[in-house]
C-alpha cells in the first residue's frame, strides 16, 4: 500500500476509520469500535489524530450530551474519495499474485461476510 502514503494515509487503521464514518450516518465511537479490533481509548485517539489534520470533527450528540458524533469534514471526503480506488487497486495486485481476479473477487466476498459476522458478534458483546 505504497502509494496510500501519497494521500496522507500511512496505515490502513486511518483509512479503515474514514471508511467506517464515511458509511456510519451519526458515527460513535462505539460504531468504530464494533468494527474494527480497536478500544473505545484506541478508537478515541485515532479519531483525535485524524481530527488534528483535518480529516474529521466530533460533534456533539444532540440526542447525549455525554456522547459525541463524527463525521469527515470535506477534506476527508476529498482524500477518501481519491485514495478507495489506490487502496482497492493496490490490495487486488497483492491480492491476485496467488490466483485469477475471480478468485480475488470470491475471496473479498468471504472477508465481507466474515467481517459483518465479526461485527455482528462484536455488536451483541457490547450489548450485554
Amino acid at each position: 500500500m505504497s502509494q496510500a502514503v501519497n494521500y496522507g494515509l500511512a496505515g490502513t487503521l486511518t483509512f479503515n476509520l474514514l471508511l467506517i464514518v464515511k458509511e456510519t450516518e451519526g458515527c460513535r465511537l462505539q460504531n468504530i469500535v464494533a468494527k474494527l479490533p480497536i478500544t473505545v481509548g484506541g478508537a478515541s485517539q485515532a479519531v483525535d489524530r485524524i481530527a488534528a489534520k483535518g480529516l474529521c470533527v466530533r460533534h456533539q450528540d444532540p440526542n447525549d450530551r455525554r456522547s459525541s458524533l463524527i463525521s469527515l469534514t470535506d477534506l476527508g471526503q476529498k482524500l477518501l474519495a481519491r485514495a478507495i480506488p489506490v487502496f482497492d487497486e493496490e490490495l487486488a495486485a497483492w491480492l491476485t499474485v496467488a490466483g485469477t481476479r475471480e478468485n480475488f473477487e470470491q475471496f473479498s466476498l468471504m472477508l465481507a461476510q466474515i467481517a459483518t459476522a465479526g461485527a455482528r458478534r462484536n455488536a451483541e458483546h457490547l450489548q450485554e
